[in-house]
């Protein structure tokens, strides 16, 4: 089957489609698990999410996107995000609080973030990652494949900064 994608990836999974909540799907079905209503809204919240959420905000979006179905407890969200980190569909962040925080890996879209250590306020690092190449040599000089990395920077936004200056 000829290949129309530029990109390389780490998996198969990762070839079979874009980053769709279709393509998530197939792979939860390729990995033999069914796709209820529960995973379906637990998946559109995270594929919604424009940073790393914690399992209380993937909750509160899930049963927003459940829409009247019966909506997913705490446990379930728990559960489904332990699987998801297992298959390598999505990753803890560590955004340098007690709880966890999590987001999809997509290959296509590597993120770092820049983390306020006043407010909170994560900023997802768009742009060529400043440790890629670093990745990449690092695999090669110790024999490594399929390495990733997770980076966070910690700092004071411009808000906290200004109101640490005053």
């Amino acid at each position: 089957m000829p290949r129309s994608h530029s990109h390389h990836s780490h998996s198969h999974a990762e070839d079979a489609e874009p980053f769709t909540l279709d393509g998530l799907a197939e792979l939860l079905r390729s990995k033999g698990l069914r796709m209820t209503g529960n995973r379906r809204a637990i998946l559109q919240a995270l594929l919604k999410a424009k940073k790393p959420l914690g399992l209380e905000e993937i909750q509160t979006e899930a049963v927003r996107q459940s829409k009247g179905g019966e909506p997913p407890d705490f446990a379930t969200v728990f559960r489904m995000m332990a699987l998801l980190e297992e298959l390598k569909i999505a990753r803890k962040v560590n955004l340098g609080r007690a709880s966890s925080y999590f987001e999809l890996v997509d290959s296509r879209h590597h993120r770092d973030h820049l983390v306020c250590t006043d407010c909170g306020t994560v900023t997802p690092l768009e742009g060529n990652c400043p440790v890629e190449s670093l990745e990449r040599q690092i695999a090669r000089k110790h024999g490594y494949t399929q390495v990733t990395h997770s980076l966070e920077f910690f700092g004071l936004c411009g808000d906290c900064s200004t109101d640490a200056a005053s």
